[in-house]
């Protein structure tokens, strides 16, 4: 997962977290790009402009709607990170899991 702490640069900031989520992959790999809600051209623009110049392969960019099963599943997940970073109780046994496990890379 990837933390900004007060930044308002969302086409930026969703870019970048994407190339970390990307960067140690050393096999050969094509992408299709899932995000959360609308993407209007100028952020499609945007993302994919940062992506070509961090070596990034990918077939396309889209956003999808909340309705998307795997797009609720990773709302959730995020929602954990939020509250995980916000120290909520609930929090520390499932993280040190989900980190020991390899299911989560910070």
């Amino acid at each position: 997962f990837y933390y900004v702490n007060n930044s308002l640069d969302y086409s930026n900031i969703k870019a970048h977290a994407i190339v970390r989520a990307l960067q140690n992959i050393t096999q050969q790999y094509k992408v299709t790009i899932l995000i959360d809600g609308f993407l209007s051209k100028k952020e499609e623009r945007i993302i994919s402009r940062v992506l070509h110049k961090s070596e990034i392969r990918f077939r396309k960019i889209r956003g999808l709607k909340m309705n998307d099963c795997f797009m609720r599943l990773a709302d959730a997940l995020a929602g954990f990170l939020r509250d995980h970073i916000e120290e909520q109780d609930y929090t520390e046994e499932i993280y040190g899991r989900l980190i020991r496990t390899g299911f989560l890379i910070e």
